[in-house]
């Protein structure tokens, strides 16, 4: 087992390298929007330290899956996704965090038994049903959105001068969550993708 070749997990190491940038990118954006308009409100400190944490813990899985470390990097890598879910824990604790510790905490355990336990029954069984991975990262999106949703209801109920019809403040917290969530599905296919290579990361 040790002789085949690791293949690159091209799909989701690009997916990890967008996101990574992303979060970074986010950083600048914003510093260099509150220097440009005064209007806009700085980011608080701890806010800023958790999107570094994702960008970096991004970038650091992005290299490991383009490196093809089948080993200890890679359950280190993984267990890195934690981190900035953890930290969020410090500024609010809401559901969509606690899913996604929970799935980070999967992730890490289907990871440790493919690298660990090679040729047991455990092993079989985690691959036949490591369509759980994304589909839980699916049902963090849509709780994701449904938060989204609703604070943008109650915002725009709280913050418009003349009261708007149920239909129209509906439609106006809808369109930008659903956007989001259709942006927000590429790591659904980012995990379908990790999950398959984690089962079978071998050459054919």
């Amino acid at each position: 087992m040790n002789e085949r070749t690791i293949r690159c997990p091209k799909g989701p190491a690009i997916i990890f390298l967008i996101q990574g940038i992303s979060f970074l990118f986010t950083i600048v954006s914003t510093a260099l929007l509150g220097k440009i308009l005064d209007s806009v409100e700085a980011m608080p400190l701890l806010g800023i330290v958790r999107i570094v944490l994702l960008g970096a813990t991004n970038l650091f899985m992005s290299i490991v899956l383009f490196s093809k470390k089948y080993n200890n990097t890679l359950l280190i890598a993984s267990g890195s996704l934690l981190i900035p879910s953890i930290f969020a824990l410090f500024l609010n604790i809401t559901p969509y965090i606690i899913f996604d510790i929970v799935f980070y905490l999967g992730l890490l355990a289907f990871t440790y038994i493919m690298l660990k336990m090679p040729e047991t029954p455990l092993r079989e069984k985690a691959v036949k049903f490591r369509f759980i991975i994304p589909v839980f990262q699916f049902v963090i999106i849509l709780v994701s959105t449904i938060q989204t949703m609703q604070g943008l209801y109650e915002n725009l109920t709280q913050t418009m001068g003349t009261p708007l019809s149920d239909s129209i403040t509906a439609a106006t917290a809808l369109v930008p969550s659903v956007l989001g969530a259709i942006t927000g599905f590429l790591p659904v296919l980012c995990y379908t993708w990790l999950s398959n290579w984690l089962a079978e990361p071998w050459d054919r």
